[in-house]
């Protein structure tokens, strides 16, 4: 069982195929036009052909509006063309801590403030405790405590306000796990998406 997953809401684009739940093909992109491209090119190297794909997973976001809507577009396509389901998860659940602890993954939501999801990693598994919470800057104090770790891929942007805050990069097994267990759960989504830029 193989899975086509784009995640187009940060910076670097990843697009990954996937067998279960371990990725086995993957890249890193900044050219969001090229996307197809590049997903003929993965098929190609994992040895697969589109015909081979039952599901394909999306980051409903936050994070770049075009990025998002790109991925978007194209899931859909494929997904009406194939008539495969879409799975989509939140882009925050690709930030997680490499020890036990507890977390909280954190984008910036520009003028808005930041994007916020709580979390807990024991040993291999990783527990949320919230939905992406959507904040201003300021109440970033109300979560700072000793005993969770602060991650983030806009580490650049907002270390100067969370001084904590540690540069984070995504994981894209977790991402694959994450989806190919929604997909065995049947839990296919609505793609509301949820952008800030």
């Amino acid at each position: 069982m193989y899975s086509l997953l784009i995640d187009a809401s940060i910076k670097k684009t990843i697009i990954s195929i996937n067998k279960k739940n371990i990725p086995l093909e993957n890249l890193y992109i900044s050219e969001n036009f090229k996307i197809f491209l590049y997903i003929k090119k993965l098929l190609k190297k994992a040895k697969i052909t589109i015909n081979d794909l039952s599901f394909i997973s999306i980051s409903i976001g936050p994070g770049s509006y075009t990025g998002t809507r790109i991925a978007a577009a194209i899931a859909k396509s494929i997904s009406y063309a194939k008539n495969i389901p879409i799975i989509g998860f939140s882009s925050l659940m690709g930030f997680i801590p490499k020890i036990s602890t507890p977390f909280f993954s954190i984008m910036e939501a520009k003028s808005k403030g930041i994007y916020l999801l709580k979390g807990e990693k024991k040993e291999k598994k990783i527990i949320y405790k919230s939905t992406p919470l959507l904040l201003p800057i300021e109440e970033i104090k109300n979560f700072l405590d000793k005993k969770h770790m602060l991650l983030s891929p806009d580490f650049d942007i907002l270390k100067k306000q969370i001084p904590s805050l540690k540069k984070a990069l995504i994981n894209k097994e977790h991402l694959a796990e994450i989806s190919f267990e929604k997909f065995q759960n049947k839990k296919h989504d609505s793609l509301n998406l949820l952008y800030n830029f």
